[in-house]
């Protein structure tokens, strides 16, 4: 006979063999009272599972609490150092600023220079020209004077 079977047999004839026999029937109450849920062993049951999932929702908050902790910490900790590398980008910028000033300056001083490089070059041109240009005036005078010397000494030998 399988368990179906069984049942259904079962529920066929208990009730009226629990009429007929009264000691099966004690029986029967005894053994579905010691293995039935009371309402005080359901009460209790019950109260045990609210405790348990009380504990492991406290258990569950405290991980969380701890994760959140942890994840403020390493939050906190990111943007220190944000905060560091945002101050050395600062830094180096301002140390890239004062180096272009430098450099612009340096370039400014050099125009300066090479301005007064070629004035003072020009300058020396001029002095060169004119200094050429007198002495072409000497040179020519000087010629000129010999020229008349040696015509004078022409004539005097002439004379002679």
């Amino acid at each position: 006979m399988t368990v179906e079977e069984m049942k259904a047999r079962l529920q066929a004839e208990l009730p009226e063999l629990l009429k007929q026999d009264h000691d099966f029937r004690q029986w029967l109450e005894q053994l579905i009272r010691q293995t039935a849920v009371t309402p005080e062993t359901f009460d209790a049951r019950f109260e045990k599972m609210l405790q348990e999932l009380a504990a492991d929702r406290a258990e569950r908050r405290r991980e969380w609490e701890e994760w959140g902790a942890r994840f403020d910490a390493r939050t906190e900790e990111q943007n220190r150092k944000w905060d560091e590398q945002n101050h050395k980008w600062d830094e180096q910028n301002r140390k890239w600023d004062e180096q272009n000033r430098k450099w612009d300056e340096q370039k400014r001083e050099l125009k300066e220079w090479g301005a007064r490089f070629d004035a003072h070059v020009e300058e020396q041109n001029r002095k060169w020209d004119e200094q050429k240009r007198e002495q072409k005036e000497w040179g020519a005078r000087f010629d000129a004077h010999v020229e008349e010397q040696n015509h004078k000494w022409d004539e005097q030998k002439r004379e002679q």
